[in-house]
This record gives C-alpha cells, structure tokens and sequence, in this order.
C-alpha cells in the first residue's frame, strides 16, 4: 500500500474542511434561533391561583428516606463526555478511512472471488494499515519538524506489517493476486478521488474529458507525492499541498496539447479552486 497515509484524501481535505466548517456553522445558528424561539418554561402570570382544599388530617404512615444519588463530580463527567466524544471521531475516521480504502480496492475484492468474511477480515486489515500511516503522518504534521522520509519509513513499516497479517488470512495465491493489484491500487484510487471533485468543480468536463484529466492528474499526483514523502523536506501540510499543487500543474502542462481547449480550460480552472484552498489551509503568511 504505496503513499495512502495522510494523502489519501488528496483533494478532498480541502473540501471536505471547508464543508465541515460551513456545517459547524450552520448549526450553530440553528441552535441559536431554537433557544430565541423556544417557549418560556413556566405558566403566565395572568393565571390565578387556585385554592386548594384542607386535605383530611389523617394518619400516613412516614416512609424511609430513599438513598441519596451520588452525582459523578462535574470533572468526571466532562472526562466521560471527551472520552466518548474520541471514540466516536475515531469510529468515524475509520470508517471515512473504509469508503476510501474501498475506492482502492474493492476491484481486487472482485477479482479475487474470496469468501465474504476473508474479504471482511481483509478490509480491516487494510483500513488498519491506512489509519496506522494516517495517525504517523498527523503526528509529522503536528510538530512540523519530521522529514517526510521519515514518515515513509514509518508507511513502509505499516506496508510489512499488513502483508504479514493478510498471509494469515489468504492463500498463497491470494497474497500474489494481492501484491500484483498494489503497482495499480494507488492510480486507482487517485482517479476516483479525482472523479468525485471534478465533478463538482468541473462541470464543463465531457465524460471523456473527465477521464483524461482524471487520468493524466492522478499519474503526476503518484509521482510527485511519492517524490515528495521520499524527501527530507519537512512533513507539513503546506509541503504536501504544494506537492499537489505541482503535480497539477504538471498534468496542465501534459492536456495543453491532449485536449481541446474548452476541457483544457475546465481542467484549469479545476487547479486554480484547488490553489485557492490551499492558499486559505495554509500556515504562512
């Protein structure tokens, strides 16, 4: 599994924050307007109150006490909520981290024809793998200090443990239909991430426009993030944009004279939204 860390979610990072925020935003001012709106909670003054009548003196018998509820300490009850609270954003990576991985390889869980639960057991093994590079690369891109080399090591390590645990669970022939399918997977899913966002960014693109593009964009994304997580250039978020940045340009330079001009245009219109996202994610100044 080549370069699918943080990477794997190429363009989509910036659209998917940006949607993200937006959400947040939005509700946000749902909830504000509820609490402006919501009824008051006791009855209206203008009701008058109503006597009640002398109950009967009569002879109730007093029962015990009920035990006290011993309420958690209000510290204790926020470490609760943060505690469920991570659970439940890394319940949601990894199965953000599923439909991803899914891209990549759900054509390999096809060809090879293997029973439904092997095909279960290999997915978690690989979405394991993806969140294991993902966790390193966070941690690179937190501290702003690790040469991206370093977190490829790191990858590669994730790359040998998954092979080992997938011998567990497929045949020999299996595993070799495996490790044939990997010199692709990484093309593969970058040509459907790209699918989805020029869609919506391109909208001009012809079907067959779409494809080019797809195609000559995810090939010059292999190699300039490959070249990228292969240096010693600081493993920031701004390196692996920039990274993105140049490959696209890179794909423009190669359609200039593939396409007509109007799929050349969509195509670079495309790179100039995702430049702007960039340039707004960005830490510099």
């Amino acid at each position: 599994m080549k370069a699918l860390g943080w990477g794997i979610a190429i363009l989509a990072i910036a659209v998917a924050g940006w949607l993200g925020v937006k959400n947040q935003q939005l509700r946000q001012q749902l909830t504000a307007q509820q609490e402006e709106v919501a009824p008051p909670l006791v009855e209206p003054e203008s009701t008058p109150p109503v006597a009640a009548e002398p109950a009967p003196e009569t002879s109730v018998p007093v029962a015990e006490a009920a035990p006290t509820e011993v309420k958690p300490a209000p510290e204790e009850k926020k470490d609760a909520e943060k505690e469920k609270k991570r659970a439940r954003e890394k319940r949601m990576v990894k199965a953000q981290l599923g439909i991803i991985m899914d891209m990549a390889y759900k054509p390999l869980y096809d060809e090879l024809k293997i029973a439904p639960e092997t095909v279960e057991s290999m997915r978690d093994l690989i979405v394991e793998a993806a969140n294991r590079d993902r966790i390193a690369a966070e941690k690179a891109m937190k501290k702003k200090d690790t040469p991206a080399s370093a977190v490829k090591r790191i990858q590669d390590e994730n790359k040998a443990w998954l092979y080992d645990e997938l011998g567990k669970v497929l045949s020999k022939e299996e595993l070799a239909g495996y490790e044939a399918y990997e010199d692709y997977a990484e093309q593969i899913l970058y040509e459907n991430l790209l699918d989805g966002q020029l869609t919506m960014m391109a909208r001009g693109l012809t079907p067959e426009g779409r494809e080019t593009v797809k195609e000559v964009f995810a090939e010059e994304l292999m190699v300039a993030i490959n070249a990228f997580e292969a240096s010693e250039e600081l493993y920031t978020m701004d390196g692996f944009n920039d990274a993105q940045l140049s490959a696209l340009n890179a794909g423009l330079q190669r359609l200039r004279f593939s396409v007509a001009q109007d799929q050349y245009d969509q195509a670079a219109g495309f790179t100039s939204q995702v430049e702007q996202m960039f340039k707004a994610m960005s830490d510099r100044e």
